[in-house]
């Protein structure tokens, strides 16, 4: 399977652990593209994908077991759509509660270990630049926000 694959897949499994402290707040999924209904968005959305390869160097040269380093950048997605009617009170509390989840869950990633189903992938760095989407929040009442993962791998 291809490596990106793999990681997409053991950032998902870390995402969905039952002895996490966002557990029962989503349930991530694998996807290479973000498509979702406003029935799907009634809840918190969070997808994972692998964007592209940072970095790739070879480690040992000339012998049948050359070995290659690689950096990935993953992308954990979240996105959930407000009511439609607007209660700021309301808004207020469930932006704040989905800000409240993806802090913790980019807290968790920001500590450089290794992904608990892919051993040989080193989480070299969270980053969240945006906090929020503004223009989709006001334009279409969704809040999404997006961490990037670096993943460091040999193989």
């Amino acid at each position: 399977m291809a490596t990106e694959i793999l990681i997409s897949d053991a950032v998902v499994a870390e995402l969905n652990d039952t002895a996490r402290a966002w557990v029962n707040e989503f349930t991530a999924t694998r996807e290479w593209a973000k498509y979702y209904t406003p029935e799907d968005l009634a809840t918190l959305q969070v997808k994972v994908s692998a964007l592209r390869i940072v970095e790739e160097k070879r480690i040992s040269r000339g012998d049948t077991n050359a070995m290659e380093s690689f950096e990935y950048e993953a992308a954990i997605d979240f996105q959930m759509m407000l009511p439609l009617v607007i209660d700021e009170a309301a808004d207020r509390a469930t932006v704040d509660g989905l800000t409240e989840i993806a802090e913790q869950v980019h807290d968790f990633f920001r500590d450089g270990h290794r992904l608990a189903t892919m051993t040989s992938a080193l989480v070299q760095e969270a980053l969240r630049p945006d906090l929020f989407d503004e223009e989709l929040l006001y334009h279409h009442r969704t809040w999404e926000t997006t961490i990037f993962l670096t993943v460091f791998i040999t193989r």
